[in-house]
């Protein structure tokens, strides 16, 4: 690697990590103090939802504009877009308002990750798997939430919740100032932009031409962020409840993050001695099976093996859905940043369908019945999605779901 593409990537990498300890820090913030306004549970789902909303509506047009060298200046608007909205939740006590800024805040979180996974595949010259690289991107993203939950609570104890919400504003304005440091290389820079955006008419055909690695990576992702975000948005209410400290909650989320951390660095050598499809099938059931198993941890210790299996089975898939879209790029041609955008769409769909879902669950049969419900039925709706996409694309042997060598 080129050392100018040395500091692109270490550079992408902070960034990573310095939008997610902003996220991180608000995710945790945003519906607790919901629960404190005295919202019910099912629009506190809701109004989690609404981020979700956000992300999905402007994920594809976001991937579609993206262009190398105007992604610098879209990420730094966007990442200013993130810490605004997040100020202005400490701000507005409604929750109509609130649920408009987190439709909003997930806007610009949709715009930011679109741009940096895109700015990160066109960081490299394109030779090669870029599992090593996606491994440190993934770990990075898992660094910020690790320090950005924990933070979060620690500065909801000392400021409350509307000091989370300035805290989260003010480290995603400092991203915004230094993603402008980051300039690709001239020769994936491609064409000089015209000034206008792309149009619409050309995004169907250019999303029917994506490779099939990338609709099984989003695939994979709606499936993580589902469980994640059930988990993520009621567990710090069920916690609460049965006598469970909010310390050790944020603590939990960051031991979490931390496993995935450690997971992700270490994935490119697992890979090398494990087909990536059938790891997937066991982290599938795998993550499934702990969301189960939360409905029925009570001590301290219980819940921690629960955090650990969850941590280590989403940060592997994580890895390995990512490293699809990466390791296509050659077949991607001016469409990096829609591929970015449908992967990432994944994890937004997660966002959006989970929390209102799970808020219902809860509001009818509780938190615990809830997350066992999660737990049973989301591998057989994902393992229906993936045998129907199996048999409309033919048969997907190792070479096609395994990371390119």
């Amino acid at each position: 690697m080129r050392r100018g593409e040395r500091w692109n990537t270490r550079l992408l990498y902070v960034l990573a990590a310095l939008t997610t300890v902003s996220q991180g820090s608000m995710e945790l913030t945003f519906p607790l103090n919901l629960h404190h306004l005295g919202v019910a549970l099912p629009l506190v789902g809701a109004g989690v939802a609404a981020m979700g909303v956000g992300q999905i509506l402007f994920r594809l047009p976001g991937g579609h504009w993206y262009r190398p060298r105007r992604a610098p200046w879209l990420n730094s608007a966007s990442l200013a877009a993130l810490g605004l909205t997040s100020i202005g939740l400490a701000l507005a006590p409604v929750w109509i308002v609130q649920a408009g800024l987190a439709g909003l805040h997930g806007a610009a979180f949709a715009l930011v990750t679109t741009f940096q996974l895109a700015m990160l595949i066109d960081s490299r010259e394109r030779q090669g798997s870029m599992a090593a690289t996606i491994s440190w991107y993934t770990a990075s993203i898992s660094i910020g939430y690790a320090a950005g939950y924990p933070m979060g609570a620690a500065v909801i104890v000392q400021l409350g919740y509307a000091g989370g919400f300035w805290v989260a504003g003010g480290v995603a304005l400092l991203a915004a100032g230094l993603v402008l440091l980051v300039s690709l290389p001239p020769h994936h820079a491609g064409p000089a932009p015209s000034g206008t955006i792309p149009g619409w008419r050309g995004l169907l055909p250019a999303l029917r031409a994506l490779p099939a690695p990338v609709w099984l990576a989003a695939l994979l992702a709606l499936y993580i962020n589902f469980l994640n975000d059930s988990v993520g948005s009621f567990f710090p209410i069920y916690a609460v409840g049965i006598g469970i400290s909010l310390g050790l909650v944020g603590l939990l989320r960051s031991l979490n993050s931390l496993t995935a951390t450690v997971i992700r660095l270490g994935a490119a050598g697992i890979f090398r001695f494990a087909r990536a499809d059938a790891v997937n099938h066991v982290c599938v059931v795998l993550m499934a099976a702990a969301t189960f198993g939360l409905s029925l941890a009570a001590t301290p210790l219980s819940l921690l093996a629960m955090f650990l299996a969850l941590g280590a089975t989403r940060g592997l898939i994580r890895v390995t859905s990512a490293t699809f879209v990466a390791d296509v790029r050659t077949d991607l041609g001016n469409r990096v940043g829609l591929a970015s955008a449908v992967y990432n769409a994944g994890l937004d769909a997660g966002v959006m369908i989970a929390p209102p879902l799970t808020g219902l669950l809860a509001g009818a049969i509780g938190i615990p019945g809830a997350f066992r419900a999660v737990g049973l039925a989301l591998p057989l709706i994902y393992y229906g999605a993936w045998a129907l996409a199996r048999t409309r694309s033919g048969p997907m042997g190792p070479d096609t779901l395994s990371p390119r060598r």
